[in-house]
C-alpha cells in the first residue's frame, strides 16, 4: 500500500492534476446543509437513513460499472486488478451494511432520487461507450472511461469525510452519532484499496490516450465530479441548518448586504487598479511629454515609496501599542488602524497627478478585459449579478481608483453593484488628471461601511458580510456580523497575532454552531467578536454564501 502512495504521488499522474483542477468543486459538497449536519453529529436519523439507501444505490452500480471494465479488457494482469477491485468493493458494501445495521435501521422503501439516477444514466452511457457526445470503438478505452466516472466520486468521498476527520475531538470517538459511516471512508481500504487503485488503472489504461482523448476525459471527470456534488447538495436534512446563507436570508425575509474589498482581494496583484491605470498612462507618452520609460520609472519610483510610507506606518503600529485584545467597537476610526492608507498616501498631488491624465472612459472600460482575478471570483460576482433576490446588496469598497474600471471588471453586463473608491476626474470622457479623494484610509472604509448599514436601519434580520484580506480591511472586518479573510496577508496575521484577534476556519466555526444547544435556523453571528473567518479560495465563499 505505501509502494502504491509512493508511485501516486512521484508525478503529475492524470487523475491527480483533474482533482487539483476541480478540488474547488468538492466544496459545494462541503458546504451543503447534509454535510454540515453529518459533520456536526447533528443530522435527523432520517436525513440519515435516506443517505445510507442512496449510497448503497451508487456502491451498487459502481460494482456493475467494475465488472463492465473488465469484460472490455482482455490483457489478463489488467483483467484481475480491475477484478480484485470489484471484489474488495463487494466486500466493503457487505461490511459497510453489517456496520450501518448494528446500529441503524436501513429504510425499506427503495425510492432512488433523482440525482442517483442522473449517475446511474452517466453510468451506463458510459459503459454503453458513449462518452461526451462521442461513440468509443476500443473497448479497453471504454473500461478506462469507466474507471475515469467512478475516480472523482470515490476521491470526493475520501477528501469529504477526512475534513470530518480533521475536526473532530478526541472526546468525539464514541459519542458522535456517525462515527462509523466516517471511518469506513477514512479507512484505508476505502482510500487505499479502492480509491487509489483505481487511480493507478486510470493511469495504466489511459496511458496511450491522444491528446484529444484526454481533453475528452478531462470533461468526463469533471462531470462526474459534478454529478456527485449534486447528490451531496440536495441530500434532504430534516432540520432547519446554518447554509446556505442567501436562501436562509430570503427565507426570514431579512436584508443580506456583501461588502468587498476589491485590489487585494479580487484580482491577482499584477491586475490591480494602480497597475492597469500605470499601463495605461504609459501607452499615452505624448500628453506628458515624456518617454514611455521615464513614465514607467516615475510609477515604479511612486510605487516604492508608497510601500515605504505603508511599512514605517505598519512598524510604528506594532512598536507603539500595547500588545492584547484591542477595543474595536463602532468608535473604529479612532483605532491605531484608521490611518492606514493602502492607496497612494497623497503622492499623486502636484506635477505626478497629470500621470493620470488623457485615459479616455472606453480605454479604461476596454482594460478590463485585461485583469485576471483570483480563481472563482468572477463566478461568484456573476452569480450575485443573476441573482433577482432583493434581500441582496452588494458594496465594493476600494482604496484605489475608478468605479468605472472595477464594475466593467465584476460586472460588465449588468450595474448591479454599489463600487465606492476614489475617482478620476473626467471631462469628456477623458481623464483630467486630478483625483475625487473619497477612500483613502482604512478609516474611510470604516464610515463607508456604516454608512451603508445606517441606511438599512429599518431593515428587520439584517446580516452583513464584509469580505477581505489586508490591513485596511480590519476594521471593516471586525465591525460585520462575518468577516471573511481570503488569503490573509502576512501583515494581517501579524496584527492578529499581536492584538489577541482570532483565526477560525468559515467551516469549522459552522460546524461547532451547529453543535451549539442556541444553534440553529435563528443563528447569531455577533460583530465586534474579534473573530476572523478563514477561506482558502472564492468558492469557499461561493459555496457558503451561494451555494449551487
Amino acid at each position: 500500500m505505501d509502494n502504491l502512495r509512493l508511485v501516486l504521488t512521484k508525478k503529475e499522474t492524470i487523475s491527480r492534476r483533474l482533482w487539483k483542477k476541480f478540488e474547488s468543486e468538492s466544496l459545494f459538497a462541503q458546504y451543503s446543509p447534509f454535510f454540515i449536519s453529518l459533520a456536526a453529529g447533528t443530522l435527523a436519523l432520517q436525513a440519515f437513513h435516506d443517505f445510507i439507501s442512496q449510497d448503497l444505490h451508487l456502491l451498487k452500480a459502481f460494482y456493475h460499472a467494475y465488472l463492465s471494465a473488465e469484460k472490455c479488457l482482455n490483457d489478463d494482469a489488467e483483467k484481475w486488478v480491475v477484478h480484485d477491485l470489484r471484489e474488495n468493493l463487494r466486500k466493503e458494501i457487505v461490511a459497510y451494511v453489517k456496520i450501518i445495521q448494528e446500529d441503524f435501521k436501513l429504510p425499506k422503501r427503495e425510492t432512488t432520487y433523482a440525482t442517483i439516477v442522473n449517475y446511474g444514466d452517466f453510468l451506463h452511457d458510459t459503459k454503453s461507450g458513449k462518452v461526451e457526445g462521442r461513440i468509443v470503438p476500443c473497448k479497453r478505452k471504454i473500461a478506462a472511461f469507466t474507471l475515469c466516472a467512478i475516480v472523482p466520486c470515490m476521491k470526493l468521498y475520501s477528501h469529504l469525510f477526512q475534513q470530518i476527520k480533521k475536526i473532530l475531538h478526541p472526546s468525539d470517538t464514541t459519542t458522535h452519532n456517525y462515527k462509523k459511516c466516517i471511518d469506513i471512508y477514512c479507512s484505508e481500504d476505502f482510500e487505499v484499496v479502492l480509491a487509489m487503485r483505481t487511480q493507478f488503472m486510470l493511469e495504466k489504461l489511459s496511458d496511450c490516450f491522444t491528446e484529444d482523448e484526454v481533453e475528452v476525459m478531462e470533461k468526463h471527470y469533471h462531470r462526474a465530479m459534478k454529478l456527485q456534488v449534486d447528490f451531496f447538495a440536495k441530500l434532504p436534512t430534516h432540520k432547519c441548518t446554518l447554509v446556505t446563507l442567501s436562501r436562509l436570508q430570503e427565507l426570514r425575509k431579512s436584508k443580506l448586504t456583501i461588502f468587498c474589498d476589491y485590489d487585494m482581494t479580487c484580482p491577482i496583484a499584477e491586475s490591480a487598479s494602480a497597475v492597469i491605470l500605470a499601463n495605461m498612462s504609459i501607452a499615452l507618452p505624448q500628453v506628458y511629454r515624456m518617454s514611455s520609460e521615464e513614465l514607467r520609472n516615475a510609477w515604479d519610483v511612486l510605487d516604492y515609496q508608497r510601500t515605504m510610507d505603508f511599512e514605517q506606518w505598519f512598524e510604528t503600529i506594532m512598536s507603539s501599542t500595547m500588545p492584547g485584545r484591542q477595543v474595536f467597537n463602532d468608535a473604529g476610526s479612532e483605532s491605531p488602524f484608521s490611518s492606514c492608507r493602502m492607496g497612494d498616501k497623497g503622492k499623486y498631488k502636484g506635477g505626478t497627478v497629470g500621470m493620470l491624465k488623457g485615459i479616455s472612459l472606453d480605454t479604461i472600460k476596454s482594460a478590463a478585459s485585461t485583469v485576471i482575478l483570483q480563481d472563482g471570483c468572477r463566478r461568484f460576482f456573476q452569480k450575485l449579478a443573476e441573482n433577482e433576490s432583493r434581500n441582496i446588496n452588494v458594496h465594493i469598497i476600494s482604496n484605489y481608483w475608478g468605479s468605472d474600471l472595477i464594475k466593467a471588471v465584476l460586472s460588465p453586463e449588468k450595474n448591479v453593484f454599489t463600487v465606492h473608491s476614489n475617482e478620476l476626474a473626467m471631462k469628456n470622457g477623458v481623464t483630467m488628471g486630478d483625483i475625487t479623494r473619497i477612500v483613502e484610509t482604512s478609516s474611510n472604509k470604516f464610515k463607508t461601511f456604516h454608512a451603508v448599514i445606517k441606511g438599512c436601519k429599518t431593515e428587520i434580520g439584517h446580516l452583513t458580510v464584509y469580505i477581505g484580506g489586508d490591513v485596511a480591511d480590519l476594521l471593516c472586518l471586525l465591525a460585520a456580523d462575518i468577516g471573511i479573510v481570503i488569503c490573509p496577508s502576512l501583515n494581517l496575521w501579524r496584527l492578529a497575532d499581536r492584538f489577541g484577534l482570532k483565526f477560525v476556519a468559515l467551516f469549522d466555526e459552522l460546524v461547532r454552531r451547529k453543535n451549539e444547544p442556541a444553534a440553529g435556523y435563528h443563528n447569531n453571528w455577533k460583530p465586534y467578536s474579534g473573530v476572523l473567518y478563514t477561506v482558502s479560495c472564492w468558492a469557499e465563499i461561493e459555496a457558503f454564501i451561494l451555494g449551487l
